[in-house]
């Protein structure tokens, strides 16, 4: 194939780049702060706090498993999208009902594999070649890495001046910026 524009010059590398972006920081603020937030919101001991964090990173194999078998029957822009909308469900389960952890571990875990796979799924469609491929995945994980590793700190700050409610708020926000850029990404042309 012809050689593709610099990643940097591409609407589809920006549009990644939000997404997995965003989903990083969910997962990275979300990791971080499930235990203590169990221990506070659901009057869980540490260990039990701690095996809920578990089972939550645990369940993220639902979706690395499950996003490629359902990519052979749904786009991935598509399937981008129900991660965004399984990441805007979890903060606010969460601060509802803190009780009802093993089910926002469910959707979260599942998000949390299925986020990653379809990016790279999503990535390596789009490629126009393996060159391309390479330094697509580099603009979108270098810039994703580096901005969502702040992720925690902006939760942990929000959680000593308001409170867990204010603090998870910013991952739902970030759940919109998924959802939003599953929605601006282009069709794949119908597969025969």
């Amino acid at each position: 194939p012809a050689a593709a524009r610099p990643p940097g010059r591409r609407r589809l590398a920006w549009l990644l780049t939000l997404a997995f972006t965003a989903h990083l920081l969910i997962y990275y603020g979300l990791t971080a702060w499930l235990p203590l937030f169990l221990q506070q919101a659901a009057a869980m001991s540490p260990t039990t706090a701690g095996l809920a964090a578990s089972a939550f990173q645990i369940l993220a194999l639902l979706g690395s498993f499950g996003a490629p078998a359902l990519a052979r029957r749904v786009a991935l822009p598509r399937l981008l999208l129900v991660v965004g909308l399984a990441w805007a469900l979890v903060p606010p389960l969460l601060v509802a009902a803190p009780g009802l952890w093993p089910l926002a571990a469910v959707i979260g875990g599942a998000a949390t594999g299925g986020g990653f796979t379809v990016t790279f799924l999503l990535i390596q469609e789009q490629a126009a070649s393996l060159d391309d491929n390479r330094r697509l995945s580099s603009l979108v994980q270098g810039i994703g890495y580096s901005i969502a590793a702040t992720g925690p700190l902006l939760v942990g700050a929000l959680h000593q001046v308001a409170g867990w409610a204010a603090a998870l708020l910013p991952l739902d926000l970030a759940a919109l910026a998924v959802t939003g850029a599953a929605l601006a990404l282009p069709r794949p042309p119908r597969r025969g």
